[in-house]
């Protein structure tokens, strides 16, 4: 569970699934990339993400969504990085969006991105996967012959 955001700027990336199930992300193309905001300290970021959210879909109210909570992440340039997904099939993906893969490719290849790389991980399930690195010369000992 998220409370406090402890840097000067933080970005949620809000995946919004698209008319063909794609995750869109809204991108106000700032430093990083997503939704980009200034908390304010001692507030509880929670509500500052759907605040951020609203704001920058000029929305009164926004359909629901899920933060995930074990999901916060910070650059190496003080920007907390946080993951949501829309939960409601009346929240639609604009097609000009670009899907998680296309915002990391407009990524400098550094440290920066790393967060970022993360949260890809966790929307896809993939950080929790039991996997092990394998040298090219040992793979045989693992294929089945």
């Amino acid at each position: 569970m998220h409370v406090f955001c402890k840097t000067d700027f933080a970005v949620v990336l809000l995946g919004i699934p698209d008319e063909r199930g794609v995750f869109r992300f809204p991108n106000n193309g700032k430093q990083w990339p997503g939704i980009v905001f200034k908390p304010t300290p001692r507030l509880a970021i929670n509500d500052q993400i759907v605040a951020a959210i609203a704001g920058f879909l000029k929305m009164d109210k926004i359909p629901s969504l899920e933060l995930n909570p074990k999901y916060a992440d910070q650059t190496k340039d003080g920007c907390t990085v946080y993951l949501a997904t829309a939960t409601s099939d009346d929240f639609k993906g604009d097609e000009n969006w670009q899907s998680l893969p296309e915002l990391l490719r407009g990524m400098d290849r550094n440290k920066k991105r790393l967060p970022f790389l993360r949260a890809w991980q966790v929307l896809t399930g993939s950080l929790e996967l039991d996997t092990k690195a394998v040298e090219n010369a040992d793979l045989n000992k693992y294929l089945d012959s």
